[in-house]
């Protein structure tokens, strides 16, 4: 089950996971980006020197919700390709909105371009 945070669940994903349609891949999609937006950014420096030295910006695995696509079932790595489609999403949903929002601009510069 997708988590959208702490308490929110996406149960009707489970409903439509193995059907292949458009409607489950944006819900899908709206769940992923929905964690993606929902998790917080640290920034951290590794107690074991071996697994990198210095300060790194990213997120921490105790802070993701169960069932999170950006953490291995381990809950011990991160899962790459879970956490790439999450942030995937988001800028898709993003680069979608600005699409519209851009043709909305248009329309309204056309329209006052008539008066």
């Amino acid at each position: 089950m997708w988590v959208l945070s702490p308490g929110t669940e996406c149960s009707d994903l489970d409903r439509c996971r193995a059907r292949r349609h458009p409607v489950c891949r944006c819900l899908a999609a709206r769940c992923a980006r929905a964690q993606a937006l929902a998790t917080r950014l640290a920034t951290y420096a590794y107690a074991d020197p071996a697994l990198g030295a210095g300060r790194h910006l990213g997120f921490i695995i105790e802070d993701q919700a169960d069932g999170s696509p950006a953490v291995a079932d381990s809950r011990a790595q991160v899962d790459l390709y879970g956490y790439t489609s999450m942030v995937l999403a988001a800028v898709q949903a993003q680069e979608a909105r600005i699409a519209s929002q851009q043709r909305r601009i248009e329309a309204l510069e056309r329209a006052l371009a008539r008066r």
